[in-house]
């Protein structure tokens, strides 16, 4: 079962925050604890770490800003599995990248 990354929330006025960097590349496979990117709100550089062992498949880009809670990437258990999330975004009409 994948596990989606949403944009964390850091403080409690953050409503949303900015992905300087990616620390992985679209693919990798990462274990719970890993950096996985470093996001900017209104006052600090903060990293954003796996909460699960998984393989990555990036949704938001560096420079996006996204809401706390919304979705910027998918970690999914198996090469197959991640292969299958990829074929259904594809089929849905999002662009993967």
């Amino acid at each position: 079962m994948s596990t989606t990354i949403v944009m964390p929330k850091a403080g409690l006025t953050m409503v949303e925050g900015t992905i300087s960097q990616w620390l992985v590349a679209e693919g990798a496979y990462v274990k719970k604890g890993d950096a996985l990117m470093e996001y900017e709100n209104e006052k600090n550089t903060i990293e954003c770490d796996a909460l699960a062992d998984g393989y990555v498949h990036i949704l938001a880009q560096e420079g996006d800003t996204i809401p706390v809670g919304e979705p910027i990437g998918i970690l999914a258990e198996s090469p197959e599995e991640l292969a299958a999330i990829l074929r259904s975004l594809t089929a849905g009409g999002v662009t993967v990248v």
